[in-house]
């Protein structure tokens, strides 16, 4: 276990970090599997922890493989600095698959969530024209989102 927790000095970041943001989903379950949710809600010196990578890069299977580790506790997770959450960065990448799995676990509470700058996943979708993806948070957060 001590070998899959170790992380790279001047990053922090841990194999699982490197094998979520590659959808690396075979190795990323071999450290889950050792590491379990202490490694799943491990972040890095930039505040991302493994399931904001996977979502920022639409690894649909590498999220949902460290969402069953670590729950809606790593769902809920939001970056030190900026305060934006892992459907944030699906949000505004258009990342539907990725965006409807966090939004099944951290639900109307995920969908409301405002980042450090003021923007909530709704308007990251609609500022960068992701149709479905705004759906999505609409369908979830309902009208107080669209809203805001």
């Amino acid at each position: 276990k001590e070998l899959a927790m170790m992380v790279k000095e001047d990053t922090r970041d841990s194999c699982a970090h490197v094998a979520a943001v590659s959808g690396h989903t075979e190795t990323l379950r071999m450290l889950l599997d050792v590491g379990g949710k202490e490694l799943a809600l491990m972040v890095a010196n930039n505040g991302a922890s493994c399931a904001y990578l996977a979502a920022a890069k639409g690894h649909v299977e590498a999220l949902r493989m460290v969402l069953d580790v670590g729950g809606k506790e790593l769902a809920m997770m939001v970056k030190e600095d900026t305060r934006d959450s892992c459907a944030h960065v699906a949000a505004v990448s258009g990342h539907t698959e990725t965006l409807r799995m966090l939004l099944d676990v951290g639900g109307k509470e995920l969908a409301l969530m405002v980042a450090n700058n003021g923007a909530s996943c709704a308007y990251l979708a609609a500022a960068k024209g992701h149709v479905e993806a705004l759906r999505m948070v609409l369908d979830v957060g309902g009208k107080e989102l669209a809203m805001m």
